[in-house]
């Protein structure tokens, strides 16, 4: 009679689905959110390890142009739509100054508030008021410094002209 299997290896986990692989598990349908926080949880996965550390193999030094360093940052230059679904040809080599300086580079510049608008409106219309009242004020000055030689010489026939 056969009471089972002859090898002594133990029965294989049972899982509490039989849908597929674990959600932890790369390519499994994106169990990190697309968040900063399921980003963050990615990169502790051994998974993550592997592809940053086979990366490094490939390519040691920074592949920032003209830098010699080594590399000690994976940078995603494409994220696929599940963290899961990350691939070697998605990351760049990089060392720690080029990993900040393109972070800094790829953020946007928070809009303005309605108060720096309005400060840099009423700046910009100060400056151009001064602009216009310089403009003036040099116009008004040669029309009187005019008006003073045409009255102190006349106007070529001998009379002084009164205005």
């Amino acid at each position: 009679m056969d009471s089972g299997p002859s090898h002594n290896l133990p029965p294989p986990p049972v899982s509490q689905s039989s849908t597929g692989p674990s959600p932890k598990q790369p390519g499994s349908g994106g169990f990190f959110p697309r968040t900063k926080e399921g980003y963050r949880e990615f990169l502790k996965t051994e998974f993550w390890r592997e592809l940053r550390d086979s990366k490094f193999k490939l390519n040691p030094k920074c592949e920032f142009p003209g830098c010699s360093q080594w590399a000690n940052a994976a940078h995603h230059v494409f994220y696929r739509p599940n963290w899961e679904d990350a691939r070697i040809t998605d990351l760049i080599s990089v060392c720690d100054a080029h990993h900040q300086q393109i972070h800094h580079i790829q953020k946007p510049a928070p809009p303005p508030s309605y108060a720096d608008v309005e400060a840099a409106k009423a700046k910009l219309f100060a400056e151009m008021n001064e602009r216009i009242n310089k403009r003036f004020d040099r116009a008004e000055r040669a029309r009187r410094k005019a008006v003073k030689r045409l009255r102190r010489w006349g106007n070529g026939d001998g009379a002084n002209v009164r205005w």
